[in-house]
């Protein structure tokens, strides 16, 4: 059995510090609370009737804040209800305790650190960019052609990723082979390695049944290093004397066990 011990024979602390622990009991449970995370509000008896003298000027900061354009913020941030119209960044770690809202860029050098402790260090997300289609196409090429599935993206910086996402459905004959790859403008990227007569795609597929929808995801990342224009296409290839179909089955049998789908292309710029 464990030993109980009372609180008032433990050893008085002189200062509490960063580092530091109240010990605090929530709906959840018995939890631990960092010196540097205490927060007061209106609430605390202590300080609710100076936090009420000063309420205009509280509301004054506030809606000077609601006004700015954007934020750069001191090591390390807590937030608490704020709104960033036109993006937001840290230095350091950003510890959101409630409602973080943000358009444009959102950045922290040592990631985002919310209410059940868990972090979030990842890159910024600045455009997302996205077309979807239900045109079928066709294609008898055994090298890789231009379909109809494509999006253009304007990258920020000339050091920004493009984070190239696709899914597209394919149909063919049984047992025969076809090849799906990603173009930036007129450049193929992410292709496999040429060898003899074989065939360099990002994905390659071969059909199992004429009557089958062929589903091929595909994620690349690329650096196109411009801040031009500049469209991403999906290709396509087939084996050689066969015909490729997409966002329809080889044989295209008019019934309800037969699917029309469609083909996506999903472009993030991440800086």
């Amino acid at each position: 059995m464990a030993e109980s011990v009372n609180i008032k024979k433990l050893v008085q602390a002189d200062e509490i510090n960063n580092g530091d622990f109240f010990i605090v009991e929530t709906p959840q449970g018995t939890r631990i609370l960092d010196y540097e995370d205490l927060i007061f509000s209106d609430k605390n008896t202590t300080f609710a009737p100076k936090l009420s003298a000063h309420t205009d000027d509280i509301n004054v900061n506030l809606n000077n804040i609601a006004e700015l354009s954007g934020y750069h913020l001191a090591n390390p941030f807590r937030v608490q209800n704020l709104s960033a119209t036109d993006g937001l960044s840290a230095t350091g770690p950003v510890l959101v305790r409630d409602n973080l809202q943000a358009t444009g860029t959102v950045s922290a050098g040592a990631g985002f650190i919310f209410p059940d402790g868990t972090k979030q260090t990842t890159a910024n997300l600045k455009t997302v960019t996205g077309v979807f289609s239900g045109q079928t196409f066709s294609t008898t090429s055994s090298t890789l052609v231009n379909t109809p599935i494509s999006a253009t993206i304007t990258p920020a910086t000339t050091a920004s990723r493009i984070l190239v996402l696709s899914q597209v459905t394919c149909g063919a004959n049984v047992n025969y082979r076809f090849g799906v790859s990603i173009a930036r403008d007129s450049t193929d990227i992410m292709l496999g390695e040429t060898s003899g007569s074989r065939k360099a795609v990002t994905v390659g597929g071969e059909a199992g049944s004429i009557d089958d929808n062929h589903a091929v995801p595909i994620m690349v990342v690329d650096t196109p290093a411009t801040t031009n224009s500049i469209t991403y296409f999906v290709k396509v290839l087939v084996q050689s004397g066969y015909t490729l179909y997409l966002n329809r089955t080889y044989n295209d049998l008019d019934g309800d066990r037969t699917m029309r789908t469609i083909s996506t292309i999903t472009l993030m710029e991440v800086i």
